[in-house]
């Protein structure tokens, strides 16, 4: 199913998209929005990531955006980094953004489900109210995080993720 205007990744115009270089295409002009700068990308992918995820699905707009993340981290010069910081920046928000309405993430359709079991009403527009005073202060703070982070110590906020200097053992095989 499409979604604002996106076809959903499994449909033949999405091959197409990707196939002639529209993915490529929207990819630079998301590093031209940003001046190729991390700083400018690290603050615009979370606020535009929150605002479409609260629209489209998270797991569709991810699947989406991948690629271009990709491309963007390319071509500021971070290639082959997986814990650079706008993967960061596009997993909170869009994992931020769905909580702005309640089509942004399956978990709160479940939530207004479970209060109407319960005789407490929740309109779609009292749930969108809340929603994005919530949705617009965690993104605001999670945005602007690795922006502080930058202007007090010159540098990215190294890698939540352990780096390896060795590789990990296997688990050791049960036999049945």
């Amino acid at each position: 199913m499409a979604h604002a205007g996106l076809p959903s990744p499994g449909c033949s115009s999405w091959s197409a998209r990707s196939s002639t270089g529209g993915i490529g295409e929207l990819s630079r002009t998301l590093t031209d929005a940003t001046g190729g700068r991390e700083l400018g990308a690290a603050l615009t992918l979370p606020v535009g990531s929150a605002l479409l995820s609260g629209i489209i699905g998270n797991i569709p707009y991810v699947a989406t955006m991948a690629p271009m993340t990709a491309d963007l981290v390319k071509d500021i010069g971070a290639a082959g980094d997986s814990h650079h910081v706008l993967w960061w920046a596009l997993a909170l928000g869009a994992d931020l953004g769905g909580n702005a309405s309640a089509i942004g993430v399956s978990a709160n359709v479940v939530v207004l489900g479970v209060a109407e079991r319960n005789r407490q009403l929740i309109s779609f527009w009292q749930f969108t109210q809340c929603g994005i005073l919530v949705t617009l202060t965690t993104v605001l703070i999670s945005a602007l995080s690795p922006a502080c982070r930058r202007s007090t110590t010159g540098a990215f906020p190294p890698t939540m993720a352990p780096r390896f200097t060795q590789r990990p053992k296997p688990w050791p095989r049960r036999r049945l």
